[in-house]
């Protein structure tokens, strides 16, 4: 039997396609974590856990920041 994710991520995306959408709204069903890295709103902006209303590459550099990796 296969792990479930620890979080799962849409980035910069409307989200219409259910391989886009689909995992998302099966993370939220199973009271997992989810995230959405859009400036905009798509399909699964209420959905989610968590929005970063900004771009991929601000917020991947932020993220980055704060792994100090």
């Amino acid at each position: 039997m296969s792990q479930p994710f620890d979080l799962t991520v849409s980035v910069g995306t409307t989200a219409v396609f259910p391989y886009i959408s689909e995992p998302i709204r099966r993370a939220t069903h199973q009271g997992r974590h989810t995230l959405e890295i859009n400036p905009g709103r798509s399909e699964i902006s209420d959905r989610v856990a968590l929005k970063l209303d900004m771009g991929a590459a601000e917020a991947f550099t932020q993220i980055m920041a704060q792994l100090r990796w």
